[in-house]
């Protein structure tokens, strides 16, 4: 392994990526519902005839890759553990974005998303 590798726990990774699952099919799904969802599920390019700038594109870009975000996760170890998952944006394509991201529990056990907010 290299120096830069970076240990995570199997249990995070699982915890994150159910969240950022979720969340990106969530960004992907606005991005259909605007209509800039591609047929080979990426973003369609610009045509400013049509009114879709470039920026709008790197905006539906920037919003629907998960490397544009960081996870943070917290679990509470009572008798029902829940992890608290929050997703913010940190991507250089957010520097002129405000807000972004959002918040899940998810159940210790199952699994299971008990809740999820999006931040606007």
């Amino acid at each position: 392994m290299p120096a830069s590798a970076e240990r995570v726990k199997g249990i995070e990774a699982m915890v994150a990526g159910i969240a950022m699952q979720d969340f990106i099919r969530a960004q992907i799904a606005e991005t259909e519902e605007q209509g800039w969802l591609a047929p080979d599920g990426g973003v369609l390019p610009a045509d400013p005839d049509a009114g879709w700038p470039q920026d709008a594109v790197n905006a539906h870009r920037c919003a629907n890759s998960p490397s544009n975000y960081e996870v943070w996760l917290d679990v509470d170890g009572g008798t029902q553990p829940r992890w608290r998952v929050v997703i913010w944006a940190s991507g250089r394509c957010n520097k002129d974005s405000y807000g972004g991201g959002g918040e899940y529990e998810i159940d210790g056990e199952s699994f299971e998303i008990l809740h999820r907010e999006f931040y606007e």
